[in-house]
């Protein structure tokens, strides 16, 4: 079997950030307080993941997708309706 392409899903809470996906028919879960402890987490994690296999990731080979809706909830100087306007896309659609 080839070497899965890996896309986190990040969202940023109130104190911490969270990532997660579902691969293989399993889900990996991780956090971390800040931007650098959750890559390092995320590398972490996926590579337990897939010990059995001998798989072994670098945070380059790894896809961040950071979640919309929590990414303007947090950054509040971004507004969705400017971006939307910005890039030719409606506010609904972000």
């Amino acid at each position: 079997m080839k070497k899965p392409r890996i896309v986190m899903n990040i969202m940023k809470g109130e104190v911490e950030y969270g990532a997660y996906v579902y691969i293989i028919n399993r889900s990996i879960f991780t956090d971390g307080d800040s931007w650098a402890e959750l890559k390092d987490n995320i590398l972490e994690a996926v590579n337990l993941f897939f010990v059995d296999e001998n798989w072994v990731y670098t945070i380059e080979e790894i896809k961040l997708k950071p979640d919309l809706q929590s990414f303007f909830k947090n950054y509040k100087l971004i507004n969705a309706k400017v971006l939307g306007e910005w890039i030719g896309m409606s506010q609904s659609l972000l």
